[in-house]
């Protein structure tokens, strides 16, 4: 199955140069997700503070820092597994600071794990629809009775779920156990399970950790393609040379505080940034290297536009996780 795609364009190499994904017209709206002033100690630590960004629909914003900065902290709170400890998160204008994890996803909030948090004992195929288990409950008298509008519904969400397999390369692969995939393959299939949940924002913890190169770059062009879709994309990464090129804004952490934001060439060139986190590697003297050109990805297409309008409106499993002061 090879459904068309949205788009003339297709997934094609990530490199400084490529154009970013979000629109003069998107811009000048107002932005999906606003964080403002958030903060949160534990105790008489402080992780995170005052922290400050706006995320716009088709956007990949990154938070990159130092191990201990406040990423993950900020995460949790964004993912609804955290509560602040003031300020406010507002996703389209709407503040969800205190919302539950299962009330985001029902919005459209979704997350993948620096861990993948996969069932082992089930196909692919099965692990994207848990994805949509939201649009998928119903009545056991009316599963019972197998009526038509449940048969229908059902046939749709496999129908999808191919689709969403094919768009992260494991269509072939979608019967097989997800005991049998690497590490890479289940980083991709948690990528399709948290597009299952029809998402206006995903954050990635991590999406290239422990990834090969031609796995990153697999990534790299799948990110891209979420957000010109008009997905709003936020993620926690270190490796920067998969990062930076990609990246349409980057807020840099340091000790639970903001020392800069902006593009990925104003933080390369940011003394403070080079000093407390890139070091020269990074940094203007040495830009990060583009992520070398794809030959097997050139095909890979979004699920069409009829599947994204016909699929069931869902709540994803993937937006639970595991809170604690420890960050990444």
């Amino acid at each position: 199955m090879t459904p068309p795609a949205t788009s003339p364009d297709r997934l094609r190499p990530i490199s400084a140069a490529t154009p970013s994904t979000v629109s003069d017209a998107t811009r000048a709206a107002p932005p999906l997700l606003q964080v403002r002033r958030l903060t949160r100690h534990f105790g008489g630590l402080i992780a995170v503070s005052d922290l400050d960004f706006d995320l716009q629909r088709s956007e990949i914003l990154a938070l990159i820092g130092p191990n201990g900065a406040g990423k993950s902290t900020t995460f949790n709170m964004i993912a609804g597994t955290l509560a602040p400890s003031a300020g406010e998160i507002l996703l389209e204008g709407e503040s969800v600071g205190t919302y539950p994890p299962h009330r985001l996803a029902a919005l459209g909030v979704m997350r993948t794990f620096q861990h993948n948090c996969l069932f082992p004992g089930m196909s692919l195929r099965e692990n994207v629809l848990t994805g949509m288990h939201g649009a998928l409950q119903r009545p056991l008298w009316k599963v019972m009775l197998a009526l038509r509008a449940q048969r229908e519904a059902e046939a749709r969400a496999w129908q999808y779920a191919d689709e969403l397999l094919e768009f992260v390369g494991l269509a072939d692969q979608r019967d097989q156990p997800v005991a049998t995939l690497s590490f890479g393959q289940g980083r991709l299939l948690e990528t399709a399970r948290a597009l299952a949940g029809r998402p206006k924002l995903i954050l990635f913890d991590e999406p290239a950790a422990g990834l090969t190169p031609s796995e990153c770059e697999r990534m790299a062009l799948i990110l891209r393609q979420i957000a010109r879709q008009g997905t709003g994309v936020l993620l926690i990464e270190h490796d920067m040379p998969f990062l930076l090129p990609l990246a349409d804004q980057v807020v840099v952490l340091n000790f639970g505080q903001c020392i800069a934001r902006g593009t990925a060439d104003e933080i390369r060139a940011d003394p403070e940034v080079i000093e407390a986190y890139l070091g020269s590697r990074h940094g203007a003297a040495d830009p990060a290297k583009n992520i070398p050109a794809s030959t097997g990805s050139a095909n890979v297409h979004p699920p069409s536009a009829d599947s994204v309008d016909n699929r069931p409106a869902v709540a994803s499993t993937v937006s639970g996780a595991t809170s604690g002061a420890a960050d990444a």
